[in-house]
């Protein structure tokens, strides 16, 4: 029996992060390791992180 995917337009703003933080959300195929998107992902959560931080201090400080 296959596996039912939730839309990402059903999700909620955390389930749809979560998803898009996984490099096997984007490509369903078998990849070589070093076709790894953990790397690239990571660096797009770090800087969503320093942009939150930045806006609350500016909130902050404003």
């Amino acid at each position: 029996m296959g596996k039912t995917r939730k839309s990402i337009i059903d999700m909620t703003t955390d389930e749809a992060r979560m998803f898009l933080l996984k490099g096997e959300s984007y490509i369903t195929s078998s990849l070589p390791a070093y076709l790894n998107m953990d790397g690239i992902l990571n660096i797009a959560k770090d800087m969503v992180w320093i942009n939150k931080i930045r806006l609350i201090s500016k909130n902050f400080l404003d």
